[in-house]
């Protein structure tokens, strides 16, 4: 550039220069004009300021979203912890027998307190992970029965059905017991599944908030 060059053109030739965008000889026009222009210098001054200052914001805002993603995944990653822990105990709770005699005998009296049998277990045989226990009541000898048992993936196992007899003849009152056992192994399964479901949505929010 020859010629000195005017306050306009220096001033439109400074966000370029901020920039490192103008020439080695649009550099030295512009910073031996404002040696001499305290006007033209100020303005750099204020324009080298901002155009800083908005390069920053970007950087602190990506600093705080970083922060914002790494929370949310500790978040998620405590959420689905605490649900895998919340599950294992609902299943425990489910699937809490051991094949032990005296344990399965104490299943059979928590799965049928109205009868206040005192199971003697007789016999126990597993067949694809379904247990069939035969019993027969210490107090009563003439009361005898069967309960089958199915067995979870912790090797435990959980009562589903019972059938009670005397002298080998169904009682009168073991139909309503069958009725009873399915209606409670129902609502187990309902309410197992009411827990998946809830798992399920809890995995949703959880995608949900580490995607956005």
């Amino acid at each position: 550039m020859k010629g000195e060059i005017s306050c306009n053109i220096v001033q439109d030739l400074l966000p370029n220069y901020i920039e490192k965008l103008t020439s080695n000889e649009s550099n030295q026009e512009i910073e031996h004009h404002m040696s001499a222009c305290e006007d033209c210098k100020k303005t750099y001054e204020q324009m080298n300021s901002e155009i800083r200052s908005t390069v920053k914001v970007p950087v602190k805002e990506l600093k705080f979203l970083k922060k914002v993603r790494i929370t949310r995944k500790l978040a998620a990653l405590f959420t689905i912890i605490l649900a895998l822990i919340l599950s294992y105990m609902l299943y425990e709770t489910e699937f809490k027998y051991t094949n032990d005699k005296n344990v399965l005998a104490a299943g059979i009296t928590d799965f049928l307190p109205k009868y206040s049998i005192k199971p003697y277990m007789l016999e126990i045989k597993e067949i694809d992970n379904i247990l069939i226990a035969s019993f027969k009541d210490q107090t009563r000898t003439n009361v005898n029965g069967e309960a089958i048992f199915t067995k979870g993936f912790n090797r435990k196992y959980r009562i589903i059905s019972t059938v009670i007899t005397e002298d080998f003849k169904v009682q009168e009152n073991t139909g309503n017991s069958i009725i009873s056992d399915i209606v409670k192994e129902n609502l187990n399964m309902i309410y197992m599944s009411m827990w998946v479901v809830i798992e399920l949505g809890i995995i949703l929010m959880i995608f949900f908030l580490t995607s956005c």
